[in-house]
């Protein structure tokens, strides 16, 4: 239990004292209080306003949207989206894509980074939308991606697409 001190910053006033055991919830037997002998004024947001978080998408343009269109029965490895030559950075990247294939079975996406002179795959990930058949399928990814200049992001079908088939892609993406 803390003695009167004259040397040290203490909370001697009884309601002060009380408040800050009801706001700490202190237990047990209890002296005069010790404190900083500095003040930091701190303002609980929570407490003068109601906290509004707004998490705002990236803005694209014209120049920053990326598809070859609607594609009937593409070729196997056929080119569904591109975002050509860009400069480098990081970029904020949406991916969006649609199946409609009545034969669905192992149909799907490649999303492939490519070096500069657009020779090489320097990453490549298949997007499988095969849902057991169905007739229509779609993806939407979100994410941050980093490119050298020159470099880019383009998206292709994993197969042939089966006569009457469409697919469209469209590759949004945004230097920050």
């Amino acid at each position: 239990m803390a003695e009167l001190d004259s040397t040290r910053a203490q909370a001697i006033d009884p309601e002060v004292q009380a408040d800050l055991v009801r706001l700490l919830q202190i237990r047990g037997p209890l002296g005069v209080l010790n404190v900083a002998d500095i003040i930091v004024p701190v303002v609980s947001l929570g407490n003068v306003v109601t906290p509004d978080i707004n998490i705002r998408p990236p803005v694209f343009r014209s120049t920053t949207i990326f598809s070859e269109g609607l594609i009937s029965a593409p070729l196997g490895t056929a080119v569904l989206a591109d975002t050509q030559s860009l400069p480098s950075g990081t970029y904020d990247v949406i991916l969006q894509g649609t199946i409609n294939d009545a034969a669905a079975t192992n149909r799907g996406m490649n999303l492939q980074h490519r070096n500069a002179g657009n020779t090489a795959n320097l990453m490549s990930i298949s997007i499988l939308m095969d849902l057991n058949g169905a007739f229509n399928s779609l993806i939407n990814f979100t994410f941050s991606y980093e490119l050298a200049l020159n470099e880019r992001l383009r998206l292709t079908s994993i197969i042939a697409g089966s006569a009457g088939s469409r697919y469209s892609a469209i590759i949004f993406a945004r230097i920050r």
